[in-house]
């Protein structure tokens, strides 16, 4: 199974022939970008969801492998453990199928398309104001 690999805040994605190969790449790029500090000690774990930031486990890779063949993606993040409850976040790597890949491709297309049209339809002005909102400039002196 062809897999996409984003890595970081990079748009342009990475291929990798299966997901073990992908699952790889990511371990690798995520341990590339740890800190030097050696009392830091920043662990990679699968990201289970976006919206909790102590939805956080270890994983497997057969795992992750099952996950993407069933939700066509798995996000991996490197954090580090605090003494509190809530860990620091650090890089984030997405994996992709490669039909996944295609549906997200399709929907940014349609996105900017219509971003597209709608900025031809408003025509912003410099100060980002539409044609029946721009300022009117007094044409003669004031007294």
């Amino acid at each position: 199974m062809k897999c996409f690999v984003h890595l970081g805040l990079n748009p342009i994605p990475k291929e990798a022939e299966s997901a073990s190969s992908a699952i790889s790449l990511v371990e690798s790029y995520l341990s590339g970008n740890e800190d030097d500090d050696p009392a830091s000690i920043w662990k990679i774990k699968w990201r289970r969801d976006e919206l909790y930031p102590d939805n956080f486990c270890d994983y497997r890779h057969d795992e992750l492998e099952k996950e993407l063949y069933r939700n066509g993606s798995v996000v991996l993040q490197l954090i580090k453990e605090q003494s509190d409850d809530l860990p620091l976040m650090g890089e984030v790597a997405n994996i992709f199928t490669a039909e996944k890949e295609k549906e997200n491709d399709e929907e940014a297309e349609i996105a900017l398309e219509l971003s597209e049209e709608i900025v031809e339809k408003n025509h912003l002005d410099v100060r980002g104001e539409s044609h029946p909102y721009r300022r009117r400039i007094a044409s003669g002196k004031k007294k």
